[in-house]
């Protein structure tokens, strides 16, 4: 791992040792005269592509330097005795401005990166009007929507919990039917889906194998449909309540809204009686975190944690889960040793960034899942905020239009009527799953 050193060590370190380097390589930076010192830099903050001066001494002596953002590099637009101009790489995201010579990084202040956030509508009308009609664009009519899923296709899946049905949006934006009887509730599974029923679904993830699970909770059930349409049943007797079992077909639920799978094809879902379920397909029913019904706050391993509504529930690579613990206004996380700690939020009901996750608030939320970066984005429901925490800790807001409305463009204009679902595409787009009917495309930069 490279050693990376304070400016006035790193200052003295280059004069003691100025008579040691006289060699150029192409592409490699080193140093004719090692006295280069890093100050400062303007502006601190921007988008991509934002012009920033570095200011030092001796940078024209440098060739080849590596000038990076937060561990990303930056394009060179201009060198002066005492500046260097360099464009900010896209998707860097906040962190320290590095700029390394002959094996000797010197380490500059922090650059927060404004993210370019850009919203638009892909299906369904700006209105919220609901109904039922198939197609792209604005003609396509949705009556409920809720849970939303993307496969390893791009292929877009949301559930509508008065509809009962789930659909599917291809990568051209052409929206179908996938599995239930439109507008026709009730329960049967069936190889060819379009003639299996729902009641209100809600909550959808999908595993590796494209295989979609969903949350049907008019039906108490948890209900699997694969890649060609077939539905089944994977857990729940069709009674309601909180009774586990080693035969999944045995045991009770009352299921949340919201579900996520794991590696090893383990379904969690997050229930209304303040704790975490997993589903071990072909297997058992078991409660992973906290109690039934045992309302409260506390970190604390397996069945002495305790929730207050657990809603959004997404798992790292890592296997952890990161669940929205709506009515503690707090992100928690679940270990591989069903150790529950708190990962983010201050307790406080409200939307404010901060450079530690601990130190942000959350509004009341309810979705949550990771990008393709490792970003976790989470959507606040009522203030219609799309919120994101970075791998190293960083929360910030993408989305401040607010909610109540279907407004597009960019981050601080762009409402949303209310952010009930999140996906991420191969691309790293989002897709949001607007309460007021209508599928939303988020493109971060």
């Amino acid at each position: 791992m490279k050693k990376i050193l304070p400016f006035y060590k790193v200052a003295c370190l280059l004069a003691i040792t100025n008579s040691m380097i006289g060699c150029c390589k192409k592409n490699d930076a080193v140093f004719d005269k090692p006295t280069a010192v890093l100050y400062k830099i303007r502006p601190t903050h921007g988008q991509y592509d934002t012009e920033v001066t570095i200011y030092g001494n001796y940078f024209n002596t440098l060739t080849g330097a590596d000038i990076k953002f937060n561990g990303m590099e930056a394009s060179i637009t201009g060198v002066t005795d005492s500046t260097v101009t360099v464009k900010v790489p896209k998707g860097a995201g906040s962190g320290n401005v590095t700029l390394t010579a002959n094996g000797i990084t010197l380490t500059g202040p922090v650059f927060e990166y404004d993210y370019k956030v850009t919203v638009s509508n892909v299906a369904g009308p700006a209105n919220g009007r609901g109904g039922y009609v198939n197609g792209s664009g604005a003609v396509v009519r949705f009556n409920g929507l809720y849970g939303l899923a993307i496969d390893s296709n791009d292929n877009v899946y949301v559930s509508e919990s008065r509809n009962h049905c789930i659909r599917k949006m291809d990568v051209q934006g052409n929206v179908t039917l996938f599995a239930g009887i439109p507008q026709s509730l009730g329960y049967k599974d069936a190889a060819d889906g379009k003639q299996a029923r729902f009641n209100a679904p809600q909550g959808l993830c999908v595993d590796r194998n494209n295989d979609l699970f969903l949350v049907d909770p008019g039906n108490y059930r948890v209900r699997k449909i694969t890649p060609d349409g077939a539905v089944t049943t994977i857990a729940g007797n069709g009674l309601g309540g909180w009774t586990d079992h080693v035969d999944a077909l045995h045991a009770e639920f009352h299921p949340g809204p919201y579900c996520t799978t794991d590696t090893g094809g383990n379904v969690y879902v997050s229930n209304n009686n303040c704790s975490i379920r997993k589903i071990v397909p072909g297997g058992g029913v078991s409660t992973l975190v906290g109690a039934a019904n045992e309302i409260g706050f506390r970190d604390a391993y397996g069945g002495e944690a305790r929730f207050s509504i657990p809603l959004g529930i997404a798992c790292n690579n890592a296997g952890e889960l990161l669940v929205v613990d709506s009515r503690n206004s707090r992100i928690r996380k679940v270990n591989s040793s069903f150790a529950v700690s708190t990962f983010s939020g201050t307790g406080l009901e409200l939307s404010a960034d901060a450079t530690r996750p601990l130190l942000a608030s959350f509004a009341i939320s309810g979705p949550v899942t990771f990008d393709k970066k490792g970003n976790l984005l989470i959507g606040e429901t009522y203030t219609g905020h799309l919120r994101m925490i970075t791998p190293a800790g960083r929360v910030v807001t993408l989305t401040k239009g607010g909610a109540n409305g279907v407004t597009d463009g960019n981050g601080s204009v762009a409402r949303f009527g209310n952010i009930v679902s999140i996906g991420v595409n191969s691309k790293n787009e989002v897709f949001i799953a607007d309460a007021f009917n209508c599928i939303r495309k988020v493109i971060i930069e």
